[in-house]
């Protein structure tokens, strides 16, 4: 449906902010939990010059979270993004080496050819199911086990259940 239903990839990354922020919440709420159930004390505290040194190395990284929202949302391309994140990696933090490079970009390669396979087969059962008129005839056989709305959503959420129990998608 993204990849045919012109939905917006800045209105996706700016939906997940929410759901984000929120399970990022939760996670401190457990750690929380956790922590005061089992007794852990918090260790020394840092020095304000030790959190402003600390903050100092990070502030590349840091940043990038910027240029990849702005990039996004500003409508510029990310391979902006892309290029401040390979910087960063190899030339200042030098976290990748030179010679993993080539395996890493045939490792993207492959993942994307995946990605775009599963689009394409997708799209073409998408047209052969539209042709072939069953989700016409799926929701007519629906419509005939119950008239009422609840139990055929009831229907439906044990269907994809049990489908997505067995299907795998990852690449």
């Amino acid at each position: 449906a993204v990849a045919c239903g012109s939905v917006s990839i800045a209105a996706m990354f700016i939906a997940g902010v929410l759901p984000g922020i929120l399970m990022g919440l939760c996670i401190i709420l457990v750690c929380i939990y956790y922590a005061l159930k089992n007794g852990y004390k918090g260790g020394r505290r840092s020095t304000f010059r030790e959190i402003l040194v600390a903050f100092k190395r990070a502030f590349l990284s840091l940043f990038l979270m910027f240029v990849i929202i702005g990039g996004i949302l500003g409508g510029v391309f990310t391979a902006v993004a892309v290029a401040y994140a390979f910087v960063l990696s190899v030339l200042i933090y030098r976290e990748v080496r030179w010679k993993d490079i080539p395996g890493i970009l045939v490792q993207t390669g492959v993942t994307t050819a995946v990605v775009m396979f599963l689009i394409c087969v997708s799209s073409a059962m998408s047209w052969i199911m539209t042709i072939a008129n069953i989700p016409q005839t799926i929701s007519s056989a629906l419509v005939t086990l119950s008239g009422n709305p609840v139990v055929i959503l009831l229907i439906i959420n044990i269907l994809l259940l049990l489908v997505g129990t067995f299907m795998d998608m990852t690449p």
